[in-house]
């Protein structure tokens, strides 16, 4: 995948701002790295990138979405560290994603409710 490969610099110059690019291309197309790998990005903040703990969890819901397990712990951790309306905020934004790319393969985000902190 082209993102990791600009994100790790395997084979090309590591460029974050590549490896976002090339992520959201897979994402376009509900690749579960792809949107793990923009997830990490955003929780790290590399050069270019900025660190974002929102736009994070909004890419963990997606992947989790797609049955990536390690991205259903990002979000229960998430879920305990950022208050209930940034996690809510998350959501929306990850459904308005769903409702734009994926709107032929689903229409409605289902991992978060178990994993949001009570109010």
């Amino acid at each position: 995948m082209l993102g990791y490969m600009y994100e790790m610099g395997e084979g090309v110059g590591k460029d974050s701002k590549q490896a976002v690019h090339w992520y959201l291309k897979s994402a376009e197309l509900a690749v579960p790295l792809a949107l793990a790998g923009l997830a990490q990005l955003y929780l790290v903040g590399p050069p270019g990138i900025p660190e974002d703990q929102g736009e994070s969890l909004k890419w963990a819901i997606l992947a989790a979405e797609r049955g990536y397990q390690p991205a259903k712990k990002m979000v229960a951790a998430y879920s305990q560290v950022l208050s209930a309306s940034q996690v809510e905020k998350a959501r929306k934004d990850a459904q308005a994603w769903v409702e734009k790319y994926w709107g032929a393969f689903d229409t409605e985000i289902k991992v978060l409710p178990s994993a949001m902190p009570k109010p």
